[in-house]
């Protein structure tokens, strides 16, 4: 690429030197765009292929949760047609004091501390002692 610069300035120069300095500009600043011009269009495809990655996996995970939960609902009819129940969760006494209390929320925060489970487990767990013990 230097030596087609180096053609192109004296094409244009020819034996005439004067103003060099402004005319190696513009041909620098020519060549620059052309290179920035390659440059964003490597950069842009390098973003568009990682988007189209990114996407893919986003799918990915998408469609493994709706089958996921496919799963646990077809379980459920399973359990639920051979009589099978879920164990009930196992709640510390300060999880029942504070749901007769009425304190769902402190009693869904003790459970979380007791058992390390997640939010919605947790949530899930209190509500079904709630309802076990009449304490809606």
């Amino acid at each position: 690429m230097a030596g087609r610069a180096g053609d192109q300035l004296s094409d244009l120069l020819g034996d005439d030197h004067e103003g060099l300095s402004s005319k190696a500009r513009a041909i620098g600043g020519l060549m620059f765009n052309e290179d920035m011009e390659w440059i964003s269009l490597l950069v842009l495809l390098a973003v568009l292929g990682q988007l189209m990655v990114g996407g893919r996996g986003r799918r990915a995970a998408d469609r493994q949760a709706r089958q996921l939960a496919a799963v646990e609902r077809k379980l459920g009819l399973i359990m639920d047609h051979l009589g099978i129940r879920e164990p009930e969760p196992d709640a510390p006494a300060t999880v029942l004091e504070e749901l007769m209390a009425g304190r769902k929320l402190q009693a869904i925060k003790v459970y979380r501390d007791a058992t390390h489970t997640s939010l919605t487990e947790a949530k899930d767990a209190v509500e079904l002692l709630a309802r076990r013990y009449g304490l809606e």
